[in-house]
């Protein structure tokens, strides 16, 4: 009987090995090889996906816009006028109405020691007591065309302007 060699035993080993190795390996590649591609497939309909809904949210802002009113002010703990707010308040002198009345309210504020309850009480002068003439009207429609805006919403920016030129002539003590 014949002695059959180490080195056969290492080679026949190895190849074994190398096979099972490599029928493992391929199959996990192939699907790793079909994840990638699935997940390109899904990256680019998320994308898709992304472009529509801020298409939708646009589309939803303009009709609320129209129905509503645009929006001139953000709240950032007080109200404060965004970029429309501002170019709209511009156009129809909004800031200098609120400068030129804000001395004539001073004694209806008198006592209130917070910011909200200035602007609650702006807020219920513009509801209530301004009205504005038939030239003013004509400005605020004029302008509020101009930016693609629905002048609705106008009040808010009277209340804006009223509560900073009423805050100008406050020092409110802690």
């Amino acid at each position: 009987m014949e002695h059959i060699p180490l080195w056969f035993y290492i080679v026949t080993a190895s190849v074994t090995a190398i096979g099972v190795i490599a029928g493992i390996c391929f199959p996990v590649l192939n699907r790793v090889r079909e994840y990638a591609e699935w997940k390109g497939r899904v990256d680019e309909h998320e994308s898709n996906v992304t472009t529509f809904m801020e298409e939708i949210k646009t589309d939803l802002k303009a009709i609320r816009d129209f129905l509503f009113g645009a929006d001139y002010t953000i709240s950032l703990g007080s109200y404060q006028l965004n970029k429309l707010g501002k170019k709209v308040s511009a156009g129809i002198n909004a800031k200098e109405w609120a400068e030129k009345l804000a001395p004539e309210l001073l004694s209806r504020v008198e006592g209130m020691t917070k910011e909200y309850e200035i602007y609650e009480f702006c807020e219920q002068y513009v509801q209530d007591e301004f009205t504005p003439n038939e030239d003013l009207e004509n400005l605020i429609r004029e302008v509020t065309h101009e930016h693609g805006s629905n002048p609705l919403g106008v009040g808010s920016i009277f209340k804006s302007e009223l509560r900073d030129a009423l805050l100008k002539h406050i020092e409110f003590k802690d």
